[in-house]
């Protein structure tokens, strides 16, 4: 029988979504912004943070992020300046900016979320 540490899983398949979306070309803002919203979701999914509390804060740091690719980019939200790292950058930002790394967010499992923060770092 496969045994599979769920948190290690979790993170893994959370980090895979994340990279995947932030190096996608085609709409890059879009993509990223995507990318935040959907590693968030993870820490929620996987009860790092407490609900209603940790979907609030991801849709926080999408917002924060969308708000980043609009003032980056005067004329369409399309594409962030600087390509894929770029781009990982602004979702990497955006995470550890939002609530569910910046301490204002009280962790259900502090060791994890630790962990989870500092994947963005």
């Amino acid at each position: 029988m496969l045994k599979l540490n769920t948190f290690k899983t979790t993170i893994l398949a959370g980090t895979f979504a994340f990279g995947f979306a932030a190096q996608a070309s085609a709409n890059g803002c879009q993509d990223a912004c995507t990318a935040v919203e959907a590693t968030g979701q993870v820490a929620c999914v996987i009860a790092i943070f407490d609900e209603p509390e940790c979907s609030i804060a991801v849709a926080a740091a999408y917002a924060a992020c969308t708000a980043a690719c609009l003032a980056t980019n005067d004329v369409s939200a399309v594409e962030v300046e600087g390509g894929a790292p770029a781009r990982t950058k602004l979702v990497s930002q955006s995470i550890l900016n939002s609530d569910l790394c910046n301490g204002k967010l009280t962790a259900a499992q502090p060791e994890k979320a630790a962990a989870f923060c500092s994947m963005f770092k």
